[in-house]
C-alpha cells in the first residue's frame, strides 16, 4: 500500500468528515481518527472505504 493515508485521502474527495465516514462504512469516529492519524488502518476499514469511493 503507498505511504497516502486512504482514510484521508477519502474524506477529503468525498468532503466527509471522520464522523461521517464512520457512520457510512460501520465504524466509530474514533476508530477512524486513530486510522487517520497513527497510518495503522484495519484490513476491513481499507475495503469499506475502497468500497465508498467506488461508488
Amino acid at each position: 500500500m503507498s505511504s497516502e493515508n486512504i482514510v484521508k485521502k477519502v474524506c477529503k474527495e468525498l468532503g466527509l468528515t471522520y464522523k461521517e465516514l464512520g457512520e457510512h462504512i460501520g465504524y466509530s469516529e474514533s476508530a477512524i481518527k486513530m486510522a487517520a492519524s497513527t497510518g495503522k488502518i484495519n484490513t476491513l476499514i481499507v475495503f469499506f472505504v475502497l468500497m465508498l469511493q467506488s461508488k
